[in-house]
């Protein structure tokens, strides 16, 4: 499971964490189905942030 940091340090305070949750469960979303809009997020991340987008199961 990918949580990284951020996620691992709101679970361990009982923090409410909506945007960690919301942006894991999407990420699930886009390698399930092959909705454009579900995809449209990690496209302008890689455009904007230049965070690569892998294909499902490969890096």
């Amino acid at each position: 499971m990918e949580l990284g940091i951020a996620g691992y340090g709101a679970i361990d305070s009982d923090v409410p964490a909506p945007v960690v949750t919301l942006g894991l469960s999407m990420r699930f979303v886009t390698r399930q189905n092959g909705s454009w809009a579900a995809k449209l997020p990690a496209a302008m991340r890689n455009r904007l942030g230049e965070h690569s987008v892998w294909p499902a199961g490969g890096e």
